[in-house]
């Protein structure tokens, strides 16, 4: 039986102007019963839906952060054989229609702040050669599609932007909740080769996955960190440089964060999600490319009921700001 499951999109985008952002946005399926998850474990039911979303602004060093602990589906959501998902984030202030749908040639995906056609230009790579991980006992079903070209819009302060890039899609589902510390790298090189790097529980399970001319595993991944940066509102450090070898690959690369703030908070869960610009040598000729970089496990040092007031304040000044905007429409005042 499945107890986790998830729709994952990364990417890193440009517009005509030549400013850069980047998007993560991913729903979770659960079982509240089994997997631990703070919020979402004291919800009353046998399935639920939630949702996080990312959107960061390279130029200003500033992202938006979405964590929804609840988020509807539609009857007819996953119901057919190619992924269709038509979902809901209840906010006070009305709905957005939020989609993730597969189309003849690769994905649609909508939140607040992006609406973007994804197109496929490489086949899914099944990781682990057959697209399963045993950890412990368990089953983890896993595969990504690595290379994604990407056009679309993104909302930054109320304004639709055109954009254009590259992405990466992930879809796992497994037996069991999953880890609690992990390092994970989606990595896309400009010569035609994309890497999915992790580290389970400190090296306890490494793999590494090179999507190229044709697919190489191994599990001999060198993790260095060169920078931590600490959040002053939890307190917790996180690596923002890095340099990884993997030798049996005769790979060395050099990554770091260009927005070093991409901390989450979910309930009494932290952890950093962002992009990545990556330097280094494939196998003996020079390369570089882009990401995105996820990193959970890090101990808050600071107060978590200092935390959640600090969150409250800045969650009551959002909605103060829409009740503005939202009186204003109705009362016909433009500025």
């Amino acid at each position: 039986k499945c107890v986790i499951e998830w729709w994952y999109f990364n990417g890193n985008l440009v517009d005509k102007h030549g400013n850069k952002y980047a998007f993560m946005n991913c729903l979770f399926k659960a079982d509240p019963r089994k997997t631990n998850i703070p919020i979402v474990d004291k919800i009353p039911a046998k399935e639920v839906y939630f949702s996080h979303s990312v959107l960061s602004d390279l130029k200003k060093e500033k992202c938006v952060v979405r964590t929804h602990p609840l988020s509807i589906i539609s009857e007819d959501s996953l119901k057919s054989k190619n992924l269709f998902i038509n979902y809901l984030n209840p906010s006070p202030f009305g709905y957005i229609n939020n989609e993730f749908i597969e189309t003849k040639n690769g994905f649609k995906i909508k939140n607040e702040d992006l609406e973007l056609f994804l197109k496929i230009k490489k086949k899914p790579f099944l990781h682990n050669k057959n697209g399963i991980f045993n950890v412990r006992g368990k089953k983890v079903f896993y595969y990504s599609f690595t290379n994604l070209e990407v056009e679309g819009k993104i909302m930054i302060h109320g304004k639709p932007i055109e954009v254009a890039g590259k992405a990466w899609m992930d879809h796992e589902w497994s037996e069991f909740a999953g880890e609690k510390n992990w390092n994970w790298f989606s990595i896309q090189l400009n010569n035609d080769v994309e890497i999915m790097i992790q580290d389970y529980n400190n090296k306890e399970n490494v793999y590494v996955g090179i999507n190229g001319k044709k697919p190489e595993f191994s599990n001999d991944a060198v993790f260095v960190t060169k920078k931590l940066w600490k959040s002053k509102l939890t307190g917790a450090e996180y690596p923002v440089e890095w340099e990884i070898l993997i030798p049996s690959k005769d790979i060395v690369l050099d990554i770091y964060a260009p927005i070093k703030n991409q901390e989450i908070l979910f309930g009494s869960m932290n952890y950093w999600e962002g992009p990545i610009m990556v330097f280094g040598k494939f196998k003996g000729k020079r390369v570089r490319g882009k990401g995105f970089m996820e990193l959970t496990g890090r101990k808050m040092h600071k107060s978590k009921v200092s935390i959640y007031h600090n969150e409250l304040k800045k969650e009551a000044a959002r909605y103060i700001q829409l009740a503005k905007k939202e009186a204003k429409h109705y009362l016909g005042i433009k500025k």
